[in-house]
């Protein structure tokens, strides 16, 4: 079975990636005295941490509305291609 796992879309600019295409950058106003965080930002408009998943069927765009364990592993799909 072909799926396509970690699909992330951005909210701002509907950017359509996996966490490994997005950017990863450091806080550029840490609090002083404290470790600074990693923000996930968009390649394309660099907002950070604006996103939802998106289906793991191959081609669907539509946001992650239920998660099922199956024989093949742990499927993450919108309504429409629930297993």
């Amino acid at each position: 079975m072909n799926v396509e796992k970690g699909k992330l879309k951005c909210t701002e600019c509907e950017y359509i990636g996996t966490i490994e295409t997005m950017d990863q950058v450091t806080d550029p106003k840490p609090i002083e005295g404290t470790t600074p965080d990693i923000w996930t930002v968009c390649p394309e408009c660099r907002m950070p941490e604006h996103f939802v998943s998106l289906c793991d069927e191959p081609g669907c765009k539509k946001e992650v509305t239920c998660g099922t364990p199956t024989p093949n592993g742990y499927r993450q799909t919108c309504s429409e291609h629930k297993p």
